[in-house]
């Protein structure tokens, strides 16, 4: 898991200005990232389509297409490959649509007779107006791709010398927004209540079961279901178990696969049932891993001599034949987002705050939750409020001087112990006020202990670490010390979760 966490950070710098660093020549920085392509495909980099190799951990596609962009030259297309590699090697999932949104802007630079060495910062000023009025045949969640996977495609190439070095790329905004939520609908009550029934039923394929009810009852994406970890699910007791939800991030933070714990309540029959699935699968998974390529994934199966791994498509299947065979109406038929769509929306009917959504939904930000849910519009004021006062003692605990801490900088770092009363606690955190400890020093156990992102790893292993020990004494019935080892635990998880689910402000 450590090993895994550490490539992630290192590919998140993967760019070619780094790879030109490193190699001190085009021609050689080239060929370094051309060699890396064999990480992911068996096919020749000179070929028009790519198959990707499904047993590779962060891919998602079959098959990438560069033909669209012949009409355009070989250099070109040439360019648009480079930047493909350094999307992998970045640790995006799917690479497939990326040729077709370059297309247009290479349709748009042949309209205004413009060449990749003459853009600059104006350049995206242009291409809106000519999206808006000269192409305006595309829906607009489409523009915003195009328009994001451009100024990416700027930021990621700059320092080749066929591509324009155009200076403040990462701070151009988007003029795009996502269209209302028409993409993913929540689903209807009589529609849930027939699918939650067929996924019931122990004629299911467990591997299916699984999916539909991580799809169901956690809104979950379906490219972080293909990556649940072969551990995601462990009992404490006789009432707890927890559940290692996986987080593949997105396009835009490319920081490959992280991880969320959560808590099942195994007195609860869904969540019981959840669990009693997992362990079944998890056997299943396991004696199958000698022969495994991709290792230590839950939705490992085997078909006649072959192992396969879960992707989307599969998910997509899933879904699909349930609908048919329980004869859905076909604008009610439930997609894999919908899930996720009806899970936030429900909750916001229900008076969760933004906060709160964002968190439970893995959003970045309060944009892309948009495209799931409005704020309901019965949302009570004094629910509200209710909430905020609830959610105040978990916020003080992240704010020091009116700002908030997490992902602490260096920077920000030093203001905080330039204030005599803080304390940095080795493997622990920040304290902000060492001189008015109310926990005396039992700092693990302090809801005030700001939580430092480069231990974010230390985090997760202890906590793997305090739920192990906690089973071997739950085992021994030493059920007091397997009660503070859990506790410990879930003090740890919770450090870890502070960090990846709240940015500096």
């Amino acid at each position: 898991m450590n090993a895994a966490i550490k490539v992630n950070e290192v590919k998140i710098k993967t760019n070619f200005t780094r790879i030109l660093n490193d190699n001190k020549d085009l021609k050689k920085a080239e060929l370094n990232l051309i060699k890396k392509l064999e990480q992911y495909t068996t096919s020749s980099f000179l070929k028009s389509v790519w198959i990707m190799d499904q047993n590779n951990t962060k891919i998602d596609a079959v098959r990438v297409s560069f033909k669209p962009l012949s009409e355009f030259g070989y250099n070109m297309k040439y360019l648009v490959k480079l930047y493909s590699i350094i999307l992998l090697e970045r640790g995006r999932t799917t690479i497939g649509q990326f040729p077709g949104h370059i297309k247009i802007f290479f349709i748009f630079l042949c309209a205004k007779n413009i060449n990749l060495l003459q853009c600059d910062i104006k350049i995206f000023i242009i291409f809106q107006y000519w999206l808006d009025n000269d192409y305006n045949k595309l829906t607009n969640n489409t523009k915003k791709a195009i328009f994001a996977t451009m100024l990416n495609f700027f930021d990621l190439m700059y320092g080749h010398d066929k591509i324009s070095k155009i200076d403040g790329v990462k701070s151009v905004e988007n003029p795009y927004k996502s269209d209302d939520s028409e993409r993913f609908k929540v689903i209807e009550d009589l529609v849930l209540e027939k699918l939650d029934n067929y996924f019931m039923s122990v004629s299911i394929k467990v591997r299916f079961r699984i999916a539909y009810w991580l799809l169901r009852l956690y809104g979950v994406r379906p490219y972080d279901l293909c990556n649940y970890p072969l551990d995601c699910a462990k009992k404490l007791s006789h009432e707890i178990a927890t559940l290692k939800h996986a987080v593949v991030k997105n396009a835009k933070s490319s920081k490959g696969i992280d991880y969320k714990l959560k808590y099942l309540n195994l007195n609860e029959p869904m969540q019981k049932m959840l669990y009693k699935l997992i362990i079944q699968q998890q056997e299943i998974s396991r004696n199958l891993q000698k022969n495994a390529i991709k290792k230590n994934f839950l939705f490992t199966y085997k078909t006649k001599s072959k192992i396969l791994y879960f992707d989307s498509q599969k998910i997509r299947q899933i879904l699909r034949k349930a609908n048919i065979e329980l004869n859905i109406a076909l604008d009610k038929r439930a997609i894999p987002r919908d899930f996720k769509k009806t899970a936030v929306t429900l909750r916001a009917n229900d008076g969760w705050s933004s906060d709160q959504l964002k968190i439970f939904s893995n959003h970045d930000t309060y944009d892309s939750l948009d495209a799931y849910s409005r704020p309901s519009d019965i949302f009570m004021i004094d629910k509200q409020n209710e909430i905020l006062q609830s959610e105040k003692k978990i916020s003080d605990a992240y704010v020091f001087n009116g700002k908030i801490i997490n992902n602490i900088n260096s920077v920000l770092e030093e203001k905080i112990l330039s204030n005599l009363r803080a304390h940095k606690i080795p493997d622990l955190g920040f304290c902000p006020d060492i001189s008015h400890c109310g926990n005396h020093f039992e700092c693990i156990d302090c809801d005030f202990l700001l939580p430092d992102a480069e231990l974010k790893s230390y985090y997760l292993e202890q906590a793997d670490r305090y739920l192990e020990i906690a089973e071997k004494q739950h085992e021994l019935n030493d059920s007091t010390n397997a009660r503070d080892s859990f506790h410990r635990a879930s003090l740890f998880a919770q450090l870890f979760n502070k960090v990846i689910n709240h940015k500096e402000k």
